[in-house]
């Protein structure tokens, strides 16, 4: 199940937000070694972590944080905008019909079932609700056929290139009704991926 955390209900969700932070020092600290985003030890924060973040949360039965993404408004200054410009061809898109999502990962003892695809399908589901077109994102090149697996329909931005030794790519993900249900039926979803209480919530 996706919960939602915006904002408007990220004191009620406290909890879920310390597991959130936590899971992505494990990914991104620990495995990946990215020690300048590093809070206390326990942490993975940016400055992208503020009140304009959209938390897609992949929750288990027990209330346990296993899959996540960050959207974020592409009006605002965002990472593909202010940090990887020279990875996109020509103006980075930024509309407010586009979010950017960042931070994707699952806990490690969830991977290779579902919860990838739950996640992203929540991503989708969400920026439809709020009548997006499309999500950017910078990802390693060699995930691109793993997304387009679970149903994404994926526009390439610019030539992958490398980064710190790694192939990565910028990418425009199409949002739309039948990518999503094109993202349910290759995941066995029967539907709605989203927490009862989000479903058709529009933010102001």
């Amino acid at each position: 199940m996706i919960r939602i955390i915006d904002s408007a209900n990220a004191l009620r969700y406290a909890g879920t937000l310390d597991q959130v932070f936590r899971l992505r020092h494990q990914i991104f600290v620990e495995e990946l070694g990215w020690k300048q985003f590093e809070v206390d030890g326990v942490y993975e924060k940016d400055r992208y972590d503020n009140e304009h973040a959209i938390h897609i949360v992949s929750i288990n039965s027990q209330e346990r944080v296993i899959g996540y993404c960050r959207l974020y408004p592409t009006t605002l200054p965002h990472m593909l905008s202010e940090v990887f410009p020279m990875y996109v061809e020509g103006p980075v898109p930024q509309r407010s019909d586009i979010f950017e999502l960042t931070r994707g990962g699952v806990a490690r003892d969830c991977r290779g079932g579902s919860t990838h695809a739950e996640v992203f399908a929540g991503a989708h589901e969400y920026c439809e609700m709020q009548g997006a077109s499309a999500i950017t994102s910078f990802v390693r090149a060699f995930r691109l056929p793993y997304f387009q697996a679970e149903g994404m329909k994926i526009t390439p931005l610019g030539i992958p290139a490398d980064c710190n030794g790694e192939l990565l790519a910028a990418v425009s993900l199409e949002v739309s009704e039948s990518v999503i249900q094109e993202m349910w039926r290759r995941a066995g979803f029967p539907g709605s991926v989203l927490e009862r209480e989000i479903e058709h919530r529009k933010i102001a």
